[in-house]
């Protein structure tokens, strides 16, 4: 144990197990005397090839750091602050020293979601797997942070009140004329309106015709 302590000590620790743990610093083999290139427990950190003639990485892409341990996650900075740039799951039946070709990802923090952890889910429910936010009810948007257009208040059972404004639909998205939502009075007034408004274009078109058209008659005769 004394002579393997000796040994590691030179460019590692042994440990209580009697092995020796050669670090980040670039050391490998069972005594920590052989050079190879940084990176945690293997060269390079599996992210990257060693150069054993000068004993630096080429990391692969998404990854940097003289042991190529550091990861570059899409966003700017990394996941755009809203979330933590870590190693991607490992892949079935690992064998911990091949290289690995996956990219960092991000981890969002709770609300928010997608690739850079660029997507706000403020009133909803966010699916991991699907990369999407579920809105609660009366809430909708990208965001998930609009309540019934802005115009309407939600109900006890989750439906959107349009109330008087003239905004209808599930969310009040729809113009209409204002009056109760299912007041019979208040729509037949908003349709006799819209009917009349198009009685008076209709008239114009025939009287501007009419204009137009009667030199033409003077002349014929």
């Amino acid at each position: 144990m004394d002579t393997l302590k000796h040994v590691c000590c030179l460019q590692g620790n042994c440990t209580k197990a009697g092995v020796c743990d050669c670090g980040f610093n670039g050391w490998r083999g069972d005594r920590c005397d052989v050079p190879g290139c940084p990176g945690h427990k293997v060269d390079c950190s599996r992210h990257g090839d060693c150069n054993a003639a000068s004993g630096t990485c080429v990391c692969n892409e998404g990854w940097s750091g003289v042991g190529c341990h550091v990861p570059d996650c899409p966003g700017n900075p990394d996941c755009n602050g809203n979330g933590s740039c870590v190693e991607a799951p490992l892949p079935p039946g690992d064998d911990g020293v091949s290289i690995l070709e996956t990219l960092p990802v991000c981890q969002c923090r709770a609300g928010f979601y997608g690739v850079a952890c660029e997507f706000l889910c403020e009133h909803g429910t966010v699916n991991v797997k699907a990369q999407n936010c579920t809105c609660s009810p009366c809430y909708h948007g990208l965001a998930c942070n609009i309540l019934c257009s802005g115009i309407g208040a939600c109900s006890m059972e989750g439906k959107c009140i349009c109330g008087f404004e003239g905004g209808r639909g599930d969310y009040c998205d729809r113009p209409g004329c204002p009056g109760e939502r299912f007041s019979i009075q208040s729509l037949s007034s908003c349709y006799m309106n819209a009917l009349n408004l198009n009685l008076f274009f209709v008239m114009i078109t025939f009287y501007f015709l009419i204009f137009l058209l009667q030199p033409l008659s003077m002349n014929q005769k």
